[in-house]
Formats: C-alpha cells, sequence, structure tokens
C-alpha cells in the first residue's frame, strides 16, 4: 500500500499508511463501527510526553497533543516522571506509577457499542509482560470517527507501528459508506474495487508468517 507523509520523517511501510506533520501520526483508515486494534512500539525519547490512542479523524495534524481532550482516549505517558495516566473524553483516569522506557509497546483496541459511543483498551507491554490496561467508554464519538495515532510534545519523539488490523464488519461498513458517497453507479464500482484491493492486500500482508516485524518509524519534527 502507498505511504504518505506530510512534513519531514523517517518512514518505512509495506501495508499502513502514515500521516505525519506537527505533532500527531495517524495510522491509515477511519472506525466508524465494529472493532479494530493497533500497536504501537515507543522508541526512546528524552522526557517528554506522548498520547497513544484514537483521535477524532478530522483533528489537525499540528495540533496541540492536548486539542483533542474531548474527544479521544489515549495513554499519556513519558520518561521524565514514573508515571502515566490514561484521558477519555477530557476526564482524567489518575496516575499510575509506572514509568515507561523504550521500546515498550502500547496496544489500543476499539469496539463499538453503538454509532455514538465506543469502548476503548489501552495496555502498556514490555517484552513479553503485560504492565497495565486500562478500559474506557468513548461516548459521542464524532461523525468523522476515529483514528489510531500518537501525539508527540516535541521534536525527536518516535513510534513505530507493529500492527493495524480491522475486523471484517468495519471492512463492509466502509465499503458501504464508500458506495452510499459516490451517485454515479460507474464511478462507485470502480472506488469500491480499489478498496477491496487494497484491503485485500493489507489482509494478506498482515497474516503473512514472512511479515516485517516494524512496519513504520516515524519521529516527529518541528519546522
Amino acid at each position: 500500500m502507498s505511504l504518505f507523509v506530510a512534513g519531514a520523517a523517517c518512514a518505512r511501510c509495506r501495508w499502513a499508511t502514515f500521516y505525519l506533520a506537527g505533532h500527531f501520526a495517524f495510522a491509515h483508515g477511519v472506525l466508524h463501527s465494529g472493532n479494530g486494534c493497533a500497536t504501537f512500539r515507543l522508541n526512546y525519547f528524552d522526557g517528554d510526553l506522548m498520547a497513544v490512542g484514537v483521535f477524532p479523524a478530522d483533528l489537525e495534524l499540528d495540533s496541540s497533543i492536548c486539542a483533542a481532550a474531548g474527544k479521544r482516549c489515549a495513554l499519556e505517558l513519558g520518561t521524565y516522571e514514573p508515571t502515566c495516566e490514561v484521558v477519555c473524553d477530557g476526564v482524567r483516569s489518575g496516575e499510575t506509577c509506572l514509568a515507561f522506557r523504550s521500546g515498550d509497546e502500547v496496544r489500543v483496541k476499539v469496539k463499538f457499542l453503538s454509532k455514538t459511543a465506543a469502548r476503548v483498551t489501552l495496555s502498556l507491554h514490555r517484552g513479553l509482560s503485560l504492565l497495565n490496561k486500562w478500559s474506557k467508554t468513548l461516548r459521542g464519538v464524532p461523525e468523522c470517527g476515529l483514528r489510531f495515532g500518537v501525539g508527540f510534545e516535541m521534536e525527536g519523539q518516535e513510534a513505530t507501528l507493529l500492527e493495524l488490523d480491522y475486523d471484517p464488519q468495519t471492512l463492509r461498513d466502509a465499503l458501504a459508506d464508500a458506495e452510499a458517497a459516490i451517485a454515479e453507479p460507474s464511478r462507485a464500482a470502480a472506488a469500491l474495487a480499489a478498496i477491496e484491493t487494497a484491503l485485500a492486500d493489507a489482509t494478506e500482508v498482515s497474516s503473512s508468517s514472512d511479515a516485517p516485524e516494524e512496519t513504520s518509524c516515524l519521529t516527529c519534527f518541528f519546522n
């Protein structure tokens, strides 16, 4: 699949597309229903904050890391303090005594309960060990949907996408949305064919035994 990068970044990609500029990097694909999950590896950075989770799909890429506080569910963590906390729908969970280390992984799972509510599970992993897990319900999901992503506070921070997966219902809903959005039948057929091909390629590569361990490496730079 193709790779589009807005701004400066170091990127390698085989089956996921990233958009990067300013403070945020988002995985390809918008969640409106069904289930999905993504796993990010957080690489070393010098003491600054990162936020990993789901964010409004229309969030500007150069937004402040706190700009989406009202409609996001994300784990905020850094190396400068031995704590982290979840922010969901503008509400902070309270700090958990847990320090981030370079190479730790954050797994984000989303399950839609309705068109406007989604259950988000965030888990922090170190090697084969599960360090902690949080589950929150994000209500009032915006019409634009949600994207998996990472918010960077400072220049030089880096995250790697290890996994990106959507369940069949989510893919069917995406195809139905695309068909409904195109009025002309001939254009709709072409658009659906293109989307089906892209989704098939993504599924084939992500399930392959020789799929790369790391799919995209992102570093945040500021002008």
